[in-house]
């Protein structure tokens, strides 16, 4: 059995995809087929996620990770070490708090 955050990564690799679809974010996580607690769960990861998209991109370019023919796998794959190590709720906290920072 898989974690959500690897759900999650999956579901959001998934999105990459049929983004050049013009499919809307909030249409493609209500059509997530997972049962209950666990597609709420995966619905708010890739929703925080996709909130942060800018910044966390920023990262990995200043890091070097970024390469643009596979530019979505490292996104998923950094999304999915970010959540792992940290969780959702820290992730949200820690952006939050490097958001603000930025603005000052």
């Amino acid at each position: 059995m898989t974690s959500v955050s690897e759900r999650a990564a999956k579901y959001l690799a998934k999105y990459l995809k049929k983004s050049n679809k013009s499919i809307s974010l909030k249409k493609f996580l209500y059509k997530i087929p997972e049962p209950g607690k666990r597609r709420k769960r995966i619905q708010r990861i890739i929703y925080g996620i996709y909130t942060y998209w800018d910044l966390i991109e920023r990262f990995l370019q200043s890091a070097g990770l970024v390469n643009e023919k596979k530019k979505p796998y490292y996104m998923v794959g950094a999304f999915r070490v970010l959540i792992d190590k940290w969780g959702y709720e820290q992730l949200r906290k820690q952006l939050g708090n490097i958001l603000h920072d930025d603005e000052i």
